[in-house]
């Protein structure tokens, strides 16, 4: 059931915490709600970190107060797109075409292997696969389809927002394309700054390549 906006209002601050061994933001249902679900995200995309989609995971919890959410924060490492610079990235992009199929993008097994852990952590807690879902923005976004769509067993779904598929070539579903059905995809508006391989293009790769 949703949460109403007092309830919201007097829950919210008491159930979020910093998980430091997790490296994550951590909202837990409300007192005397049952926890019966975990979303691993929503995942941040470049150069942004769990409380910037910290109000938009609770807008999410008020309606689905069973679930714990865990908001992960990337790594800071250089970008070989901005120069080098340090910033928070989940893998390294090198070109600016917004087309990451056939580049290594370096740091991502070490980052699917991080949420990987947070969704096992969460099963050897004692919750299904089937009730953990993740989700993720653009560069989380791409890290949710590595994660979810080939993980060793079915999870409850996947939600990507303005995401890509990476490392194409690459990338081997875990199980029966069946499962695609509950992953929602909702791909970027095309503009001068994306490839026409981007947004809604990838997705109907990731459909022809069942």
């Amino acid at each position: 059931s949703t949460l109403s906006s007092s309830s919201a209002a007097s829950d919210v601050y008491k159930r979020q915490f910093l998980d430091s061994d997790k490296n994550a933001i951590v909202i837990e249902p409300p007192e005397g709600t049952a926890h019966t679900a975990t979303v691993v995200g929503p995942i941040h995309g470049l150069g942004d970190s769990a409380r910037g989609w910290l109000d938009g995971a609770l807008m999410l919890w008020r309606h689905v107060p069973h679930c714990r959410m865990i908001l992960p924060d990337a790594p800071v490492a250089p970008v070989t797109l901005n120069g080098g610079f340090e910033m928070p990235s989940w893998y390294d992009i090198v070109g600016g075409s917004g087309d990451r199929f056939e580049e290594p993008c370096e740091g991502l097994d070490a980052s699917r292997a991080r949420i990987t852990r947070l969704i096992e952590g969460e099963i050897e807690a004692g919750m299904s696969p089937d009730r953990i879902a993740v989700a993720g923005f653009s560069q989380g976004g791409a890290l949710t389809l590595v994660c979810g769509l080939q993980f060793r067993t079915p999870l409850a779904g996947c939600l990507v927002m303005s995401g890509c598929v990476t490392v194409f070539l690459r990338f081997l579903f875990a199980y029966s394309p069946a499962y695609l059905f509950r992953s929602l995809y909702l791909p970027r508006t095309p503009s001068s700054l994306v490839s026409s391989r981007d947004g809604d293009a990838r997705y109907w790769h990731i459909w022809s390549c069942c």
